[in-house]
């Protein structure tokens, strides 16, 4: 789906536009953002690179952190 497409009547711009492969809702892209410290486009990257699985963007978010 490409950005300005409409879904059930409303125009899909979320992170569902921009990365298809990933159904996360925005409220765990902020979530991501906020644990990795990463800004949106890099959040974007982790996610798309681990297409959409949620253990193992948490398990590489968990990897780069450093105490």
């Amino acid at each position: 789906m490409s950005d300005g497409q409409t879904v059930g009547g409303k125009r899909g711009r979320g992170i569902r536009a921009q990365v298809p492969d990933a159904a996360l809702p925005k409220h765990e892209l902020a979530f991501i953002m906020k644990l990795g410290l990463l800004d949106r486009e890099q959040a974007l990257a982790l996610v798309k690179k681990h297409q959409g699985d949620r253990e193992k963007i948490f398990a590489d978010l968990t990897a780069r952190k450093k105490y």
